[in-house]
């Protein structure tokens, strides 16, 4: 048994490094343990301070970070928000989250007496009944919307691909990828421009203080399908950055035409530095490999 353990162990061993990898192991073996004892167990709740949380138990990645590092996304949400508002933002009316997966950031978003509402986006359907099912748990006074739509470039049918592993890395099929299309986990969403929701709704533009977004890579066609919001050049947005992503989803070219038209600085919340808009190239060619990403404030 004990050599069993310390092969399954083993294997991740590159990651122990880090006291929060080392966690991520033990949970995993403790998760496979549960599992097989009941292979019936779909969720985990987890208490976290005044927060209930509900994950995916077969989720081998944002549920193994939730459990080891205490709660999924709550204080990168908090941190972001102090320095942004250290750099002059005032936060009081609207945030617009897209790629909202289960609610961990919509649940911190909503705690932190931030916003006077907010929009959340997550088009697969299990992902925003548990979006949902958070947010009954952990009630606020914030009105909070969960709209079942992908935010894109414009109006339209699509298809996700879902990861069997990781639950945060759903990949919306465009440019008929082939090892996406070919995932025949796939799901049939909609999707839908944000100048085009914007203006079906009675939101108020000028309301708006903060776009957080996380699509995997398409965060160009966000933008895209965004000119007229943008246009108003006041509204600070979050994204993921990642150029290898980008250019896998032939969306690299774009991103960098509309950035620049738009944004004349950004923020790199790792290092806290603000640097003009022509820098993302440095940033990124300081990147090293495929997987790295970075999550940046990109500021009019």
């Amino acid at each position: 048994m004990i050599k069993f353990i310390s092969k399954l162990i083993g294997r991740g061993a590159f990651f122990a490094k880090e006291a929060v990898y080392r966690k991520v192991i033990f949970y995993r073996l403790v998760l496979s343990i549960l599992r097989w004892f009941n292979p019936q167990i779909k969720y985990i709740g987890l208490r976290f301070g005044q927060t209930d949380l509900i994950y995916f138990a077969d989720d081998k990645t944002i549920t193994l970070h939730a459990l080891a590092q205490g709660f999924y996304h709550q204080a990168e949400f908090n941190e972001t928000i102090t320095l942004l508002e250290e750099n002059g933002f005032v936060f009081k009316n609207g945030l617009l989250e897209i790629g909202a997966n289960i609610g961990t950031t919509t649940v911190a978003a909503a705690k932190s007496g931030k916003f006077g509402f907010i929009y959340c986006f997550e088009p697969v359907r299990e992902n925003a009944a548990l979006l949902r099912a958070q947010l009954a748990l952990n009630p606020s006074q914030v009105p909070t919307h969960v709209v079942e739509k992908a935010i894109s470039s414009a109006p339209g049918v699509s298809s996700i691909s879902r990861s069997p592993i990781n639950y945060g890395d759903n990949r919306v099929l465009i440019n008929n990828l082939p090892e996406v299309s070919h995932n025949k986990n796939l799901e049939t969403i909609e999707c839908i421009d944000l100048d085009s929701f914007l203006k079906n709704t009675d939101v108020d533009e000028t309301q708006i203080d903060l776009l957080w977004v996380d699509t995997q890579g398409l965060e160009a066609l966000v933008l895209q399908g965004a000119t007229h919001l943008l246009s108003l050049r006041r509204i600070p947005w979050l994204i993921e950055f990642w150029p290898e992503e980008m250019k896998r989803n032939q969306t690299y070219t774009v991103f960098y035409d509309i950035v620049p038209k738009y944004f004349t600085r950004f923020i790199d919340t790792l290092t806290k530095e603000k640097r003009p808009i022509e820098d993302l190239v440095s940033l990124e060619k300081s990147m090293g490999s495929f997987h790295e990403f970075k999550n940046i404030v990109l500021m009019p």
